[in-house]
């Protein structure tokens, strides 16, 4: 088993139980003719909010610049740590269009 990939999923997974408790809450109130269309609108809107905080906290960057994905992809290429931008920050880009 690869140890790194199932740590980096129990962070998310993690991470993710706060965001569904309180959109899970927020739903709670509506009236739905299916309960099923619950259960679905609320993992999606969790996984949308999550995204979208976890772009704004800068974990994404984090994640392209640390995870295992990157590390794999830099050791099979024999490169050079991510692009760097202007300010010194991690180019999100960059990490994304060299692992294509």
């Amino acid at each position: 088993m690869d140890w790194e990939l199932a740590k980096e999923a129990t962070e998310v997974g993690a991470l993710l139980v706060p965001v569904y408790a309180i959109v899970r809450e927020a739903l709670d109130g509506m009236r739905f003719k299916n309960e099923t269309n619950k259960e679905y609108i609320s993992v999606f809107v969790s996984g949308a909010l999550f995204h979208i905080i976890a772009e704004a906290t800068g974990m994404n960057e984090y994640y392209l610049t640390h995870s295992r994905a990157n590390k794999k992809w830099l050791r099979k290429n024999n490169a050079e740590p991510a692009h760097r931008s202007c300010d010194g920050r991690v180019c999100s880009l960059a990490v994304w269009a060299s692992s294509r």
